[in-house]
């Protein structure tokens, strides 16, 4: 039979076939994958493990002994001691390091906490703060007074630097500056206003008042305007917080250097400008 030209032969497409496997050929394809897996699940392992014995590696480093910063050295205390300031520095040693870790380790040593915290706590600025190998930490601070302790009618009780309450003392411990509390409601805390007033004013009493006038306690009391102090001569001195206080540290240690003054028997009032009256 002929064809012409215009005509085309159909052809039907053949069924693609599928492979046909043995049953050895089955068996082996199972196996790879399975060996496969359990490949992949040691791979999985091992990495695992490392990273745990990685961590346990570096903990045990961090936890050397050696490394611990224990030999502490403060300087440039004028009224706190290094006994009693060395509690407040463990207790932030002892504060965690990246969950696993303490921060009282020469590598892993967080000086800036440490810092902001005695700042917050106490009458000071760091001036400096480093580290020499392998456990020594050294502090150069500037102390501007030991601390306050208020008195009320029935004993003592101390104060840190934002006026919380520390503890119960039945007597002013030595170096620290005692409050007598006069306000009419004493239930409230102290003002963190009034305890930095106090701070300034002490610091400039010991730079620029003669050695013989000691600041006996602050009288503290609900004049805003009014910071009174009592000497240990027994007169008490007033000054005014809205003017200068270094003027009139100034003028009071003016008056006191003067040989031919009178000492007061009450007090001395500063409160009044360029005057200065005296009962």
């Amino acid at each position: 039979m002929r064809f012409s030209g215009s005509q085309k032969l159909f052809r039907p497409k053949k069924a693609p076939s599928s492979p046909v496997f043995t049953a050895s050929r089955r068996s082996l394809v199972y196996r790879d994958h399975y060996a496969n897996a359990d490949k992949k699940q040691f791979r999985r392992a091992k990495i695992i493990i490392g990273c745990i014995a990685a961590i346990l590696l570096i903990q045990s480093i961090f936890h050397i002994p050696a490394f611990r910063l224990s030999a502490i050295d403060v300087r440039g205390l004028q009224y706190l001691s290094a006994d009693e300031l060395r509690p407040f520095i463990d207790s932030q040693l002892m504060r965690r390091r990246f969950v696993l870790f303490r921060n009282d380790n020469y590598f892993l040593f967080n000086a800036r906490s440490l810092v902001q915290e005695l700042e917050q706590s106490y009458f000071m600025s760091i001036r400096g703060i480093h580290k020499i190998f392998p456990n020594k930490l050294v502090l150069d601070v500037h102390e501007q007074v030991g601390g306050f302790v208020v008195q009320e009618s029935d004993g003592y009780f101390t104060v840190d630097r934002r006026g919380a309450r520390i503890e119960d003392t039945p007597a002013p411990p030595q170096g620290m500056t005692v409050l007598a509390d006069e306000r009419v409601d004493r239930s409230k805390p102290v003002a963190v206003a009034y305890l930095e007033q106090a701070a300034a004013l002490h610091e400039l009493w010991n730079e620029r008042v003669p050695r013989g006038f000691i600041i006996a306690a602050f009288n503290m009391n609900d004049e805003n305007d009014r910071m009174t102090l009592t000497t240990d001569k027994g007169f008490k001195v007033y000054f005014n917080t809205q003017l200068p206080i270094d003027v009139q540290v100034d003028r009071f240690a003016s008056f006191v250097s003067d040989a031919s003054y009178e000492q007061p028997r009450e007090y001395v009032d500063l409160r009044f400008g360029e005057s200065l009256y005296i009962r």
